[in-house]
C-alpha cells in the first residue's frame, strides 16, 4: 500500500518533516488524497479544497502541487473532515470525507474522531495502528462539481487612505487592517514626560489633564483643570471623586522645554490632548461652523454661527473616525440647526496621542473641512394648499396653519397663500402666478396620491416643472414631491402632513429654504432614518 508513490514509513517521515509532528489527521489525510487520486483521470491539472483547518491542508500540500500559497489550495471551514479534489477548467472532481459508519470498526479511531476522550487520555500506538490497518476503508467517496464562480477573484491593486499601504482588494478604499479586522495591535512604548503619582504625593505638582466630577442627576463638568497645581484641598477633592492616582508633569519638562522639542522633532512625538483638539477643530470647521479654542475635558464642541443646515462629508468622517486614538462625533447630515446649537465635538481618546497617529488623522484633515453650515438664503415662503372640498368650503384648510408654524421656526412667515380646486389647468396657473410673484420656496399641498382625482403633479408639470424628483424613501412622506419652477423651488407634500409629524415635509422645507438642490441621490440618502417614529402633528397654541 502507497500513498503518492511513497511508502507508509516514508510518508510519515514527511507528515514528522513538514508537520512538526505525527498527527493522526495528517496520516488519514495522506489516504484521503491518494484515494481522491485513484478516482480522477491520470494527467490531469486539479485544485484542492479542504473542509477543515486542522491538518488536511498540510496533508494536500506535501502530497500536491496545491498551496495555500499558490492558491491551488483554498480552505472552506465546515467543520467537516473532508477533501475535494477538482479540476482546474471543468470543477469536476470528488469529495473524500470520514465515513462515521465505517469508523464504528475501528474503536480508537471513533474516539479520535468523535473527540470522546481528552488527548492525553487516547491509545495513541493504537490509534496509528489502526489509521494504516485500515487504510483506504475509513472514508466515502463521491463525484462533485464545484462552482469556481463563487471563488472571489484576486483583485486590482489599491493603496489605503488611513494607513498608506498597498492591499489587493476588489474596490478601493480602506484596507482589511483599517476596517477593524487585524489579530495584532502595535506595540507601545512608555514615554517620558508624565509620570503617575498617589494622589498624596502630588500636592504642589501641576496635573497634565482635566479632571471631570459627576454628581448623577445634577452636574457634570471640570473641577481640576490641566496646569492647575495641587493643593492640599485638591488633594481632598480628588480622593472623594474615587481619584487613588493623578498624572503629573515631570520636574523640569515644564520650564526647560527641552523634552517637548525632542519629542515635536521625533518619530516618539507625543501631543496632549488638547493641542491634538485645537489642531484637529481648525482643519474641521468648515463656513457657518465655530468652536472656543479652549478645550474643556480634552474635547471642543462646534457650534453654528446662524440657522441653516448641517452638512457633513460622510466618507471622510469615516475616514476620520478609522484612525486610532481619534473621534469626531457630528449631527446627522442634513440636519436643520439654529443658530448657537452645538453640531459636533472631537477630541483624541488617550491623554497623550503619538506623533504616528496624529499625522495620519490630520491627513484625512488635509483635504478640506470635514463639516459647514448652508445658511437659510430664502425668505419668500408661498403655500398653494389644493383640494375642491377646501376650496368650496366644505372642509377646513389646515395646511396654512401647520405652514406658517413651520416657517416660524426659521424666522419666516408665508408671503402668500392661495387654495384651488382639483383642477390641474387652475392649479398651473396659480403656480406660474406665485413664481411671477417673487415666491421663492413654493409649497404645494395636496392631491399626490395614486387617487383620479389627484392631479397637483401632472398641474406642476405643466406649469414648467423640472429637475422632479417624485416619491422619497420617508415614512410618512413616501409621495413627496420636490423640483424647480424657473428659479423657484417646489416641494409638493402629501395630505398626510396634515395629521403626523414628523415627515417627509419636515425634512426638506428647511433644505429648499437653504436653497440645496435635491437630486435623486439626496433624497435616497433619506432612507437611512427614514422610518419615522411619527405622532400627531401639534399646532402652535393648540391642543
Amino acid at each position: 500500500m502507497k500513498i503518492r508513490g511513497l511508502s507508509i514509513e516514508a510518508y510519515l517521515e514527511k507528515v514528522r518533516a513538514f508537520h512538526g509532528h505525527l498527527a493522526p489527521g495528517m496520516v488519514c489525510g495522506g489516504f484521503m488524497v491518494e484515494l481522491a487520486f485513484q478516482s480522477l483521470p491520470e494527467g490531469g491539472l486539479y485544485d484542492a479544497i479542504a473542509e477543515t483547518r486542522a491538518c488536511l491542508p498540510d496533508a494536500i500540500q506535501v502530497l500536491t502541487p496545491c498551496t495555500i500559497g499558490n492558491g491551488w489550495l483554498r480552505i472552506e471551514d465546515t467543520g467537516r473532515f473532508a477533501i475535494l479534489l477538482y479540476d482546474k477548467h471543468t470543477g469536476k472532481g470528488v469529495r473524500v470525507a470520514l465515513d462515521p459508519e465505517r469508523l464504528k470498526k475501528w474503536p480508537e479511531v471513533h474516539v479520535w474522531a468523535m473527540k470522546l476522550k481528552p488527548k492525553k487520555e487516547q491509545d495513541k500506538k493504537r490509534l496509528f495502528s489502526e489509521i494504516i490497518e485500515a487504510g483506504f476503508g475509513l472514508y466515502k467517496v463521491e463525484r462533485i462539481v464545484v462552482d469556481r464562480k463563487r471563488f472571489p477573484r484576486k483583485g486590482r491593486i489599491f493603496t489605503c487612505p488611513d494607513c498608506g499601504e498597498s492591499f489587493r482588494g476588489s474596490e478601493s478604499g480602506s484596507c482589511e487592517a483599517c476596517m477593524g479586522r487585524m489579530a495584532f495591535s502595535p506595540l507601545r512604548e512608555e514615554r517620558s514626560g508624565m509620570r503617575a503619582l498617589p494622589v498624596e504625593e502630588a500636592a504642589g505638582l501641576k496635573v497634565l489633564h482635566d479632571m471631570t466630577r459627576i454628581e448623577p442627576g445634577v452636574s457634570k463638568g471640570a473641577v481640576i483643570v490641566k496646569g492647575q497645581s495641587l493643593g492640599e484641598s485638591d488633594i481632598q477633592l480628588l480622593k472623594s471623586m474615587g481619584r487613588e492616582r493623578v498624572y503629573v508633569e515631570e520636574t523640569g519638562v515644564e520650564e526647560t522645554g527641552v523634552e517637548e522639542k525632542r519629542l515635536e522633532n521625533s518619530a516618539d512625538a507625543l501631543f496632549h490632548e488638547n493641542e491634538v483638539a485645537l489642531a484637529f477643530a481648525e482643519k474641521m470647521a468648515g463656513s457657518g461652523i465655530t468652536y472656543l479654542p479652549f478645550p474643556r475635558e480634552g474635547k471642543i464642541d462646534f457650534t453654528a454661527k446662524q440657522g441653516g443646515i448641517f452638512r457633513v462629508d460622510r466618507e471622510r468622517l469615516m475616514r476620520f473616525n478609522r484612525c486610532e486614538g481619534v473621534m469626531c462625533a457630528t449631527r446627522r447630515n442634513v440636519s436643520p440647526v439654529s443658530s448657537g446649537m452645538v453640531v459636533g465635538g472631537t477630541r483624541a481618546i488617550p491623554l497623550f496621542l503619538e506623533k504616528r497617529a496624529f499625522n495620519r488623522a490630520m491627513e484625512v484633515l488635509a483635504e478640506g473641512p470635514l463639516f459647514s453650515l448652508a445658511p437659510y438664503v430664502f425668505s419668500r415662503l408661498g403655500v398653494l394648499v389644493t383640494g375642491t372640498e377646501v376650496f368650496e368650503g366644505r372642509v377646513r384648510d389646515g395646511f396654512l396653519p401647520i405652514l406658517e408654524d413651520l416657517a416660524a421656526e426659521y424666522g419666516l412667515k408665508v408671503t402668500e397663500s392661495r387654495i384651488c380646486p382639483d383642477d390641474a389647468k387652475k392649479i398651473a396657473k396659480a403656480a406660474l402666478e406665485m413664481v411671477e410673484g417673487g415666491v421663492q420656496v413654493l409649497v404645494v399641498t395636496g392631491g399626490l396620491s395614486v387617487d383620479p382625482d389627484d392631479v397637483t403633479r401632472k398641474a406642476l408639470q405643466d406649469a414648467g416643472l423640472v429637475d422632479e424628483v417624485y416619491g422619497a424613501p420617508v415614512l410618512p412622506g413616501a409621495m413627496t414631491l420636490t423640483g424647480r419652477i424657473a428659479s423657484t423651488s417646489i416641494l409638493g407634500v402629501p395630505a398626510g402632513a396634515l395629521y403626523s409629524a414628523p415627515t417627509a415635509m419636515d425634512f426638506l422645507l428647511p433644505m429648499l429654504l437653504a436653497d440645496l438642490p435635491i437630486t435623486r441621490a439626496d433624497m435616497a440618502s433619506l432612507g437611512e432614518g427614514g422610518f419615522l417614529d411619527a405622532g400627531r402633528r401639534m399646532l402652535e397654541g393648540k391642543q
